[in-house]
């Protein structure tokens, strides 16, 4: 298995979860009414990233590539400071945000990972 098929695999994985966190509107929806189109556009990042990972990406490629998780990890990481946020407020919308948090602060960390791969890989 090529270096390529993983990361294509993981890109996968990976917006199979975003896509999964971006249905959870009225939830994103506690947190800011921005943040519903803020994991749409993380999840958008991710998939475009995907779509351009071939077995020999040149270093153009790879940079695009690369900007595109980065992009996605920081869109990620301000939604999980408002959830965090929201979270220690405590009360009705706090337990309904926690599991949100929950799942970013993994997600956050294995797109940020394929942002290094990219990186070792191909520049």
């Amino acid at each position: 298995m090529t270096s390529s098929t993983t990361l294509s695999r993981i890109f996968r994985a990976l917006s199979k979860e975003l896509a999964e966190v971006s249905a959870q509107k009225e939830i994103l929806k506690q947190v800011s009414p921005a943040t519903p189109f803020t994991a749409q556009g993380a999840e958008q990042s991710v998939k475009g990233a995907a779509e351009k990972v071939e077995s020999e990406m040149k270093p153009e490629a790879a940079k695009s590539v690369q900007k595109g998780l980065t992009e996605a990890t920081t869109l990620l990481s301000s939604i999980l400071e408002g959830a965090r946020t929201v979270v220690e407020k405590a009360g009705e919308v706090s337990n309904a945000v926690q599991p949100i948090v929950e799942r970013l602060e993994p997600l956050v960390e294995r797109v940020g990972v394929a942002a290094l791969w990219v990186a070792k890989l191909w520049l």
